[in-house]
């Protein structure tokens, strides 16, 4: 069961909702209006495995150009297979260094059990 949904969690999480801030909206367009270096973790789900090349190529230069460097990014995919290799130019697929064995790893620890893949990358910005 996730920790936030623990009885005894529930005062703490009672008492920082109030932090809670909701946004509906892209993803990619939350990512590219912020201020650089706003974020340093990304949380992707599945999403990718629905996205065109273009949208992906636009998401992930979001990344490079507004997220800290040493961002973590995760997401799932239906298959085993990232689809970033597939997706990116050379030159953006560049900064970004892919955790292959981390990755493996985790995926082995997911409970959604209905996932091909779970990927993890780090932005070197190189």
């Amino acid at each position: 069961m996730p920790e936030y949904l623990k009885e005894e969690n529930f005062e703490t999480l009672r008492a920082n909702a109030d932090r809670l801030n909701t946004k509906i909206g892209s993803a990619t367009d939350e990512i590219k209006n912020s201020p650089q270096g706003s974020f340093n973790r990304f949380v992707f789900l599945d999403a990718q495995d629905w996205m065109s090349s273009e949208q992906i190529t636009e998401l992930w230069s979001a990344i490079a150009e507004n997220g800290q460097l040493g961002s973590r990014i995760i997401f799932r995919t239906a298959g085993a297979s990232s689809p970033l290799e597939a997706n990116l130019p050379p030159e953006l697929i560049a900064e970004f260094n892919y955790e292959k064995e981390l990755s493996a790893e985790l995926f082995k620890q997911d409970r959604a059990s209905i996932y091909g893949g779970f990927h993890l990358y780090t932005f070197s910005g190189n």
